[in-house]
């Protein structure tokens, strides 16, 4: 049997405590996250502004 694997990134408003998916990859298994300021986080090389934007792939 072969697992079917995927990516979800969630972010969490510490004051509201709302939550918002910002990514969704499928067939994935490997994350390489880097924060490049206090609202842009890179994803697997897609940059992504938090307040804003969504990426899904599969």
């Amino acid at each position: 049997m072969i697992d079917d694997l995927s990516i979800r990134v969630e972010v969490v408003n510490i004051k509201t405590g709302k939550k918002k998916n910002i990514y969704y990859r499928y067939h994935d298994c490997e994350v390489n996250m880097k924060w490049l300021n206090d609202y842009i986080v890179e994803i697997n090389g897609v940059q992504l502004n938090i307040l804003k934007d969504y990426y899904h792939e599969g």
